[in-house]
């Protein structure tokens, strides 16, 4: 609890902007129960309201009926003083209806009378209050945070849904819960901490965790509250906060420090002055330890920013993780402090090019500051601008009124819905009915609902000091008592001990957590207007237009498909368990690309009960086809080609491996086998329309027939299930045209040359496409032939545009690795060829002038097709490779010349999990590729040495100097044919 001081006099005055009272809204019952006729439909409506209004918290429901009423539970009040303004505290509790209209937390103070009322509502506040000083500091970002982009991402994110449109151009739908007076609700820290997760202070997720991205939450922020404070200050570079010590070692995220030996450097660090510390610029990890001096108690925001990785530590808590290598990027965290001294410490480290590290703090109920105004080097220090313990205290606490308010807590029935951890770490426990004066009577006790809390008019008196004799008061309307009456009833009746039927259940659940804002199942929800709606002409309505302008889509060429969420009819049926449980845990992520309105997170409580009923929709099977005949490989390739713009042209609609590229930006098709059920793929892709009427999904096998006969096994059915497989590959190539601004290189005539960054050849990789429709990449750092594969050579779009970033895979098919490595290396002797491990680790020696292994450039014939060069050791190294004329096979020579080494140096032909011998000198390596070693034993050269190990098998080649001495001058040539 807060240090205290006595007020003079209580809290008074309502909230500014209070409006008429209005019965509680419950969306379920507005959509769906207020115009119910048959007596089955409004007892269901009576059921929602009573479990959503808290009535079960009280009266509980008969033990074989409460699977028939779900109660919702009531906000968690712990260090609610933090988040929500002490005035709007009182107030709201003094007329609750008044201030939040269509609130559903009744009026526990209604019956009293008015100076006792006042007198209750301030005792409350005090008390509520106690639980945290209320912070109106500033929020991470606050200077950036604007409120017109705030009101973009609430009108177009899903918020609008559920609360209605804000600029006041027309009134709220029914069923919408229009933000009334929240800037005088809510501290902005406190608000953008719920936006960010109000799980975890409503744990009943009828208000859902929204994924936004935190500059977009935070603009909402200001759009909700006005101008945030921000009073961002300066930072004094020259001070002394920190001791530090530094290591130099290259690294690409931080190491256990403990690992590191002893530093290289130490002692105190100016500022943030790293470098400096360090000594160096490049390769270096940092710790900085000093000590944080709180002036006050409550929750401390810390932001790092750095270019590369670093961690914040307070005490032994990780507070910041920013890790890995990065531009310039800023991370925070938020944990609760005490007033005191508490030790402090960051990790950083720099890998190459600008360095970058910076912490800045937002104390509780202050501005954005550097941490180099609150932290010392030793704990007996003292800061530069110290936190003062007083500043901007506002509401003090009265603790006499403080406890009087936690006995009205108890007695008044708050408890009974409300959890709160007391300042001293204990829970405030509601207390036994029959110690309130027994008000809290069963359901099934309940003769009539039309009197006590649902009474119609206004309540009656109560009785001074007696809280327990002071009923609550709703403000129900007609509607809403007559069909809490039917509920009540049928819950005396036989009816209510059988369970729900599972599409009874899945509706509970659905409009309880007013999902319908959003979705459509089986003709209710969504954009659908009210059962019967018709327009000026008496033509019956099909969408209802206030409903359809509040989802809008970034992709206006998808039409609805990109711009309404999907329907939940039978949405069991078509997602995977797994992931069904995902996407209601964690958020959808798969329709961002294209639809604004964002897919929520929900309660642990509600997903696995509403996943497992859900798995009741399915319905659809289908049998795959086994593709007998087909190799992984055959498939692989010819699925990518349907999927690619030279075939069906999935890739133009569809992104891939997360990749938008020039497609509309809809599903990534690499994510449906996680998302969809197997079944269900292969017959909506068979014939979307059956699935999804009007979707712009084309039927690509019409009637079944197959544009692509020659492909798979020339079916329907075989050419889906190929397309699920592809998919369902740990790393499938993407198709073509998959590129954001793809440019395809086309060898012809000559060779083309491509010096870039290619993936599985590494950053300097020299790629060669051949006019014969084969292509090969050499790695200039391992010195090795990387990678050999057929068909299209290279997209140069990802690096011909903009920044021309990142790795670029091969553009054809059947990719594989003639060398895992370097290929050349020495072994003391023909037992060590074939017993020891092929030598690790980077051939491009460091230390010293002249490298053992090292790349000397390539050189061109006069078809343009290059030979490499490269050193091993004191000889010299050429690698040249021809493709066969057909486009099968390659012939490939290394010639090593200079002094014959000691012991034996080898090739080393392949290596795999699995080698299969298949005669005539050829082997079939992991079913991929083959290769053949052009001089065998037989015609005079050696043999070649199988080792298994591990669970790899490698071949290697001794080289033949034929009758060149050790030391002496020779030549030592391997032919091999590489075939797949």
């Amino acid at each position: 609890m807060l240090a205290c001081t006595a007020v003079a006099g209580p809290i008074t005055g309502p909230m500014t902007g209070a409006v008429a009272n209005a019965a509680p809204i419950v969306a379920g019952f507005e959509r769906f129960g207020r115009a119910a006729t048959a007596d089955a439909e409004r007892v269901e409506a009576g059921l929602l309201l009573l479990g959503e209004l808290g009535c079960v918290n009280c009266h509980a429901a008969p033990a074989g009926a409460r699977a028939h009423v779900a109660a919702k539970p009531a906000p968690l009040l712990d260090k609610v003083g933090e988040r929500l303004a002490p005035e709007w505290i009182r107030a709201y509790l003094a007329d609750p209806h008044g201030v939040q209209p269509g609130t559903t937390m009744p009026d526990a103070l209604a019956a009293l009378p008015a100076a006792e009322r006042e007198r209750a509502a301030t005792a409350l506040t005090h008390f509520l209050a106690g639980t945290g000083g209320f912070d109106a500091g500033a929020i991470p970002d606050a200077e950036k945070a604007q409120s017109k982009a705030g009101e973009g991402v609430f009108a177009r994110s899903g918020c609008a849904a559920c609360h209605g449109q804000r600029d006041g151009r027309a009134e709220p739908l029914p069923d919408q819960r229009p933000l009334v007076g929240i800037d005088r609700k809510w501290s902005p820290r406190g608000l953008d901490a719920f936006l960010k997760n109000p799980l975890s202070v409503r744990p009943g997720g009828r208000m859902p965790a929204v994924p936004l991205k935190d500059q977009d939450r935070r603009h909402l922020v200001a759009a909700l509250l006005g101008p945030l404070p921000a009073g961002r200050a300066g930072r004094p570079d020259g001070a002394v906060a920190f001791s530090g010590r530094a290591w130099h070692a290259a690294v690409e995220r931080l190491p256990d420090l403990a690992t590191l030996g002893p530093p290289a450097r130490s002692g105190p660090v100016a500022g943030f002055d790293v470098v400096g510390l360090a000594g160096v610029r490049d390769n270096f990890v940092v710790e900085l330890r000093g000590h944080l001096h709180a002036g006050r108690p409550g929750r401390y925001s810390f932001l790092i920013t750095s270019d590369d990785g670093a961690r914040l530590f307070v005490g032994d808590r990780l507070v910041v993780e920013n890790d890995g290598i990065h531009p310039e990027t800023t991370r925070d965290g938020e944990v609760d402090l005490a007033v005191g001294i508490h030790p402090l410490r960051i990790e950083y480290f720099e890998a190459g090019g600008g360095e970058e590290l910076d912490l800045e703090v937002i104390p509780p109920r202050g501005p954005r500051r550097s941490a180099l105004v609150l932290v010392t080097p030793t704990a007996e220090g003292t800061p530069l601008d110290p936190l003062p313990a007083d500043a901007d205290e506002g509401f003090v606490v009265d603790p006499a009124r403080a406890a009087e308010g936690r006995g009205m807590f108890l007695t008044a029935g708050c408890a009974r819905c409300h959890q709160l951890t007391g300042a001293d770490g204990t829970r405030v426990v509601a207390v036994a009915p029959a110690a309130a004066g027994g008000m809290a009577r069963p359901l099934a006790e309940l003769a009539a609902v039309d009197g006590g809390c649902l009474a119609a008019g206004p309540p009656r008196p109560g009785i001074p000091h007696s809280i327990p004799h002071s009923l609550p008061h709703y403000d129900l309307d007609d509607q809403q008592r007559a069909v809490l009456g039917l509920a009540v009833a049928w819950l005396r009746s036989p009816a209510a001990v059988e369970p729900p039927e599972p599409s009874r259940a899945i509706h509970r659940s659905l409009a309880a957590m007013n999902c319908y804002a959003c979705h459509v199942r089986d003709g209710r929800g969504g954009t659908l207007p009210a059962p019967g709606s018709v327009d000026d002409d008496g033509e019956p309505l099909l969408r209802d237009a206030r409903r359809d302008a509040l989802f809008t889509s970034a992709v206006a060429e998808i039409g609805d498909e990109g711009r309404l969420p999907p329907t939940l009819t039978g949405v069991g049926d078509k997602l995977a368990p797994a992931f069904l449980r995902e996407v209601l845990a964690k958020g959808g992520v798969d329709r961002t690309a294209t639809m604004h309105t964002l897919m929520p997170k929900w309660p642990a409580t509600l997903v696995e009960p509403l996943a497992t009923l859900l798995e009741g929709d399915v319905v659809t099977t289908m049998a795959a086809p086994p593709l007998a005949g087909l190799s992984a490989t055959d498939i692989h390739e010819q699925a990518r080609l349907l999927a690619g713009s030279k075939g069906l042209g999935c890739i133009k609609c569809h992104s891939f491996g997360g990749e938008k590229g020039q497609s509309l930006g809809v599903i990534d098709m690499t994510r449906m086998p996680r998302r969809l059920r197997h079944d269900w793929f292969l017959a909506s892709v068979l014939d979307p329309q059956r699935f999804r009427p009007g979707t712009r999904m084309p039927a690509a096998w019409p009637e079944g027939k197959a544009f692509f006969p020659q492909l798979v096994d020339g079916t329907a059915a075989g050419q889906i299930e190929a397309l699920w497989r592809y998919l369902v590959a740990e790393k499938p190539l993407p198709p073509l045209g998959a590129g954001a601004n793809p440019i395809e290189l086309v060898p012809s005539g000559r060779p083309i040359i491509y010096r870039n960054f290619i993936e599985g050849a590494g950053p300097r990789a020299i790629a060669v496409g051949y006019p014969e429709k084969v292509s090969v990449a050499f790695d200039a750092d391992g010195l090795r032939l990387a990678l050999a594969w057929r068909g299209a050579f290279l997209d140069a779009g990802r690096h011909w545009t903009g920044r021309g970033q990142g790795f670029q895979p091969p553009l054809g098919d059947r990719a594989f690795a003639p060398d895992a490595a370097t290929p050349l290396a020495r072994f003391d002797s023909a037992p060590a060829l074939a017993a020891d491990p092929w030598p690790a680790g980077s051939t491009r020696l460091a230390g010293g002038p002249a490298p053992l292994h090292r790349f000397t450039g390539y050189r061109l014939d006069a078809d343009g097709r290059p030979t490499f060069a490269w050193r091993f050791g004191e000889c010299t190294v050429e690698d040249r490779v021809v493709p066969a004329a057909d486009g099968t096979r390659l012939t490939r020579a290394v010639t090593v010349t200079g002094p014959r080494p000691e012991g034996v140096a080898a090739l080393r032909i392949a290596v795999g999990r699995r080698i299969i011998d298949e005669g005539a000198g050829w082997h079939r390596v992991d079913d991929l590729w083959r290769v053949r070693v052009a001089t065998p034993a037989a015609a005079g050269g050696h043999a070649l040495v199988r080792r298994e190990a591990d669970g790899a098998v490698e071949l290697r080649m001794p080289l033949d100097w034929r009758n060149t001495a050790v030391g002496a001058s020779g030549t030592a040539t391997v032919e091999e044919e590489l075939s797949w």
